[in-house]
């Protein structure tokens, strides 16, 4: 996949600046305490923003488990990143006791969200390569005259090997012979993750308050949005959705938050107990369901010897898979690229950061 360039990270920041915020009448029940810490207010109102944007985007396309949804999720997480990097810039020395705690346990949780990014980067390259079988098939329906009968078994062993390949995905046994992926393993990281976040300083205007009120938000985001995306790659997840423990009172924008992780998991409850569903994510259930659909197809007719008439009809019908199969490979493909982008953008902003409040900690202390 494309490696991350300016263009796309210009985009982002458009993206960023051209999102029309909608107007809340009560920000949050700690409106006093706001006034006196204008960035604090600026973040909680922000975070309330994307969030009720994550909801709308859902209630329009009536999935959180498709691409369009996840770039816009993981947005949010690059923006409550970015706002770290930017109250890093602006904190004042030096620290107190407690503030430096918070920090540290920031730093430590960085560190597992690095090996989180690394794992869902294999992961997106599991499903490049599984694209790469599809197109291999594909190619073998490039023109007329490649439908004949040795194009065609070519075709049905390459789709077959695809088909072979999401089962492997689904079946990856660790060590000890238990049914656990990398991918489950992340998850359940970002499980004990959540189950562990403590609530936040309160906004009380002292020169940490913000830096972290962000580090708080860019956390609780990232440990829900990574966990929503470990989970639309796996085939069938065996265990829950990571769970945030929050409160629902404050900070604001909590009360969205959960309600936000209530509706996923109900949908990826359904999801899981449909029978018919091959992957979480949408678009790599689309392009599965069509694999499998032409390889049925192909392997009937390659064993049935029955007339022309017959063998015109499921020609159609191969022709009309094909063409659905490239459209869906197509829009999989399409929406993959700045997924990925954004995990790698993500990787940077989180080296970055800790490589600044280090730095902030060596300052400090001289």
């Amino acid at each position: 996949m494309t490696q991350l360039g300016s263009g796309f990270l210009s985009s982002i920041g458009a993206t960023f600046n051209s999102i029309s915020y909608p107007l809340f009448s009560s920000r949050n029940s700690n409106a006093s305490a706001n006034s006196s810490n204008p960035a604090f207010a600026a973040f909680e109102s922000d975070m309330l923003a994307h969030l009720e944007g994550l909801k709308q985007t859902a209630e329009n396309t009536h999935s959180h488990l498709d691409l369009d949804w996840l770039h816009k999720a993981l947005l949010l997480v690059l923006f409550t990143h970015s706002s770290v990097a930017k109250t890093i810039q602006e904190l004042e020395l030096p620290l107190g006791e407690k503030d430096e705690k918070s920090i540290n346990d920031y730093l430590d949780d960085s560190v597992k969200l690095l090996d989180v990014c690394n794992v869902l980067k294999e992961s997106f390259a599991d499903v490049e390569r599984y694209q790469m079988l599809v197109q291999l098939a594909l190619h073998c329906f490039d023109n007329k005259d490649s439908m004949n009968d040795k194009n065609l078994i070519r075709a049905k062993n390459i789709l077959y090997e695809c088909i072979e390949a999401m089962k492997k995905k689904d079946e990856e046994l660790d060590r000890q012979g238990q049914q656990r992926s990398k991918l489950e393993n992340c998850s359940s990281m970002l499980r004990r993750m959540g189950e562990k976040l403590t609530s936040p300083v309160s906004p009380d205007g002292s020169k940490a308050s913000s830096l972290l009120a962000a580090m708080y938000g860019a956390k609780t985001s990232t440990i829900f949005v990574c966990g929503v995306v470990a989970a639309a790659l796996l085939v069938k997840p065996r265990r829950p959705l990571p769970s945030l423990h929050l409160t629902s009172s404050y900070p604001s924008w909590a009360s969205s938050m959960l309600r936000l992780q209530s509706k996923v998991k109900e949908e990826i409850d359904k999801k899981k107990a449909r029978a018919s569903s091959s992957a979480l994510l949408h678009e790599l259930d689309c392009v599965h369901s069509e694999v499998k659909k032409l390889y049925n197809v192909l392997d009937k007719m390659l064993a049935d010897k029955a007339s022309s008439a017959s063998n015109r009809e499921k020609m159609d019908e191969v022709r009309q898979s094909v063409g659905q199969l490239q459209r869906y490979a197509e829009v999989l493909q399409k929406g993959m690229i700045p997924l990925e982008n954004q995990i790698k953008e993500l990787y940077r902003m989180l080296v970055s950061s800790r490589v600044a409040l280090l730095g902030v900690f060596t300052h400090a202390r001289n």
